[in-house]
């Protein structure tokens, strides 16, 4: 869903066992950005100076760490920037 400031809401359901959190992978690489285990969404938006891309985002169930499971669900979300200005969407 998008939100204001140039980003972009990304939410899911989980219903197993608790993990230890989960991690939002951009285009199959862990992207440092992990939630808290009770955590269903997280705002994802540009960040660099330059960007012009669509990525594809999932999110993997990280039960420990050595534990893990990847969604087979994944969003599209494409990003424009430049200098600072510019916007994140839902891929079309």
């Amino acid at each position: 869903m998008n939100v204001g400031n140039a980003a972009v809401d990304v939410g899911w359901a989980y219903s197993g066992v608790a993990p230890e959190r989960f991690t939002v992978l951009v285009d199959g690489a862990a992207s440092g950005i992990s939630t808290a285990a009770r955590a269903r969404d997280v705002t994802l938006g540009a960040s660099d100076f330059f960007v012009w891309k669509t990525s594809t985002i999932s999110v993997r169930t990280d039960l420990t760490d050595t534990w893990t499971a990847t969604s087979s669900s994944t969003v599209r979300i494409t990003t424009i920037r430049l200098f600072g200005l510019g916007r994140t969407s839902c891929a079309r």
